[in-house]
């Protein structure tokens, strides 16, 4: 594929700019500022498939006070159960869970 995104470019822009107004629709962009429930954001930062700045952004766009904790780790990409990680990276990675666990009881 990125050998062809030259070529695909402009079709994929021109689908994006079809579809505007539905995909402004479909956004949660704009549209959390009530959510009193508490968020826990766990993405890969090596994740090829969706950009970690996605979950930055959602983490702005949701009210400070639901958002936990947000955990950025290079522990896993998108789905990669079997990454090599640091001991540090577990640990962090463990931690989040555990405070996700701890806030569902």
């Amino acid at each position: 594929m990125a050998r062809r995104i030259d070529e695909l470019r402009p079709q994929l822009l021109k689908a994006i700019d079809d579809d505007r107004a539905e995909l402004a629709r479909l956004s949660p962009q704009g549209q959390m500022a009530t959510l009193r429930t508490p968020v826990y954001i766990l993405h890969g930062s090596t994740d090829d498939i969706i950009p970690s700045t996605e979950s930055q952004w959602l983490a702005k766009d949701l009210p400070p006070e639901a958002v936990k904790d947000v955990l950025i780790t290079p522990a896993f990409s998108h789905v990669d159960p079997d990454k090599d990680m640091s001991t540090r990276e577990k640990l962090r990675l463990v931690q989040f869970i555990a405070e996700v666990l701890r806030a569902a009881r």
